[in-house]
């Protein structure tokens, strides 16, 4: 009987209950958390600076996994003419400031006032 109680053959059993303990609290985390909620969208009274670059999706862009949002200011880059995105649904959001080509206004989900588009600023 002594030789059931003896060091070596407590560890591994004291292993499995540490290890099922750990599983446990895991698995009760997974299904009782909250989801964390998204950032509301900030409306800015600011008007949006430079050319718009026009997309055929709103804003906020769909967050559904067949929708791949693309990187649209980086024509900001290419050209160094300060650009803000023009969605489909009349918003609006500014590109990151020069150098950088970043859509800032859609990552901080802050939008901008587009000034009124004529033909020829639509480039």
């Amino acid at each position: 009987m002594l030789a059931l109680w003896n060091d070596e053959q407590q560890w591994p059993w004291f292993a499995y209950i540490a290890f099922a303990i750990v599983l446990l609290v895991l698995m009760y985390s997974t299904f009782t958390e909250r989801p964390i909620p998204e950032k509301p969208v900030a409306e800015s009274e600011q008007t949006c600076i430079g050319r718009p670059i026009l997309v055929g999706y709103p804003f906020p862009p769909p967050m559904d996994a067949a929708f791949e949002n693309p990187w649209e200011c980086r024509s900001q880059c290419d050209d160094g003419v300060r650009r803000y995105i023009h969605y489909s649904n009349g918003k609006a959001t500014q590109c990151g400031e020069l150098p950088g080509c970043l859509d800032w206004g859609e990552d901080n989900r802050t939008t901008c006032l587009p000034p009124l588009v004529s033909g020829t600023d639509a480039l």
